[in-house]
């Protein structure tokens, strides 16, 4: 495979790998929220389920987006071989 394929490759592998470790930094702060309305629901009322609700489908949205970005990288390292 051409050296410069290669170079262009290997740096959207990185983007793709550092966007996943991004999101799994922002997965690890949600569960910190979840876990926050869980134990502290009397501060946020009858709001509680509604933010618990929300921070997980926020958790689930970027956990695929951590599973797609690292395939990408995952498929892009592959096709360097």
């Amino acid at each position: 495979m051409d050296t410069d394929l290669n170079i262009q490759h290997e740096a959207l592998a990185k983007h793709f790998q550092d966007e996943a470790n991004e999101l799994q930094t922002k997965i690890v702060e949600h569960k910190k929220f979840l876990s926050q309305f869980e134990s502290q629901r009397y501060v946020y009322g009858r709001h509680a389920n509604d933010l618990k609700a929300h921070s997980q489908e926020v958790i689930d949205l970027y956990q695929q987006a951590v599973t797609a970005n690292q395939d990408m990288a995952e498929m892009l390292r592959q096709a360097d071989h």
